[in-house]
């Protein structure tokens, strides 16, 4: 994964400026609903005060976001410009095959899609549970127990899939490769069995992911359902507050459920990096 380190390296004073803005974001957006749930109980009081705090908290989450989107375009366009054609002009100097080249530009785009797509994922992730986590903890630290209990299981399912998602993808990868050599030899019948794979992976990738996700959305959904149920039943609660206790709940679902999704990308980026460092 060194390729990964050295685009860091070249690049991180706006990577970490992107991460920044993205962490801005966050803030507000994390703290929002227990604003709103706050805000909720104040205006059942005929409060409007507390309106300020929820008007500002929703502006910072627009502007940072808003902000975000633009640089994030900007700067992630040129570091993929960047990177392709220096790794197009590696292959060149190693005399890769011309067909194997052009497949690997077609992937050179998820290299970058980490820091541009996948960072801001596992970043969300954490911030989602760690917010989550002392959110709830301050209203029943007996739920936290079970929220820990709920993200143990899902390791476990993710340790299951994650080699099964490995082998699909280089297979996948694979194709991309033979594609340029495919089209070129002007045959259909190698085309339309090139097509056939491809859909064959895509059904089996599918079906597997669709598996995988499932039961991560039993385990996280299943626990916020049982959890906002026992502290409504249990608790003297306000509409405000369980309101934003429903929110850290699920915003920690949230947060595991996109596990599968971060596990598939990061598989894919380590194919490719080693396709990149290693293969002729």
């Amino acid at each position: 994964m060194n390729k990964l380190k050295l685009i860091f390296k070249e690049n991180w004073v706006a990577i970490l400026f992107s991460y920044g803005l993205f962490t801005m974001q966050s803030i507000f957006m994390l703290i929002y609903p227990k604003v709103l749930g706050v805000t909720m109980d104040k205006l059942i009081a005929k409060d409007y005060y507390f309106m300020y705090y929820l008007l500002l908290t929703f502006a910072g989450m627009m502007f940072f976001g808003y902000v975000g989107r633009i640089y994030d375009t900007r700067v992630f366009s040129k570091i993929y410009r960047n990177f392709a054609s220096v790794e197009t002009n590696k292959q060149y100097e190693n005399d890769v095959d011309t067909t194997k080249i052009n497949g690997r530009v077609n992937l050179m785009s998820s290299v970058i899609s980490f820091f541009e797509r996948d960072m801001f994922m596992i970043m969300n992730s954490i911030y989602g549970v760690l917010v989550s986590v002392y959110f709830i903890s301050l209203v029943d630290i007996t739920m936290v127990g079970y929220l820990v209990i709920s993200a143990v299981l899902t390791l476990g399912v993710t340790y299951y899939y994650s080699p099964k998602i490995a082998k699909i993808t280089m297979l996948n990868n694979d194709l991309s490769e033979e594609q340029t050599d495919v089209i070129s030899s002007r045959k259909i019948s190698l085309v339309n069995d090139f097509l056939h794979r491809g859909q064959k992976l895509k059904i089996k990738l599918s079906n597997l992911d669709a598996k995988f996700s499932l039961l991560i959305q039993i385990i996280a959904y299943g626990t916020v359902t049982s959890l906002i149920t026992y502290y409504v039943i249990s608790n003297n609660v306000t509409v405000g507050g369980a309101f934003s206790t429903y929110r850290y709940l699920f915003d920690f679902c949230i947060a595991i459920a996109s596990v599968p999704s971060i596990i598939e990308s990061f598989i894919n980026i380590k194919d490719v990096i080693n396709r990149l460092e290693t293969e002729n």
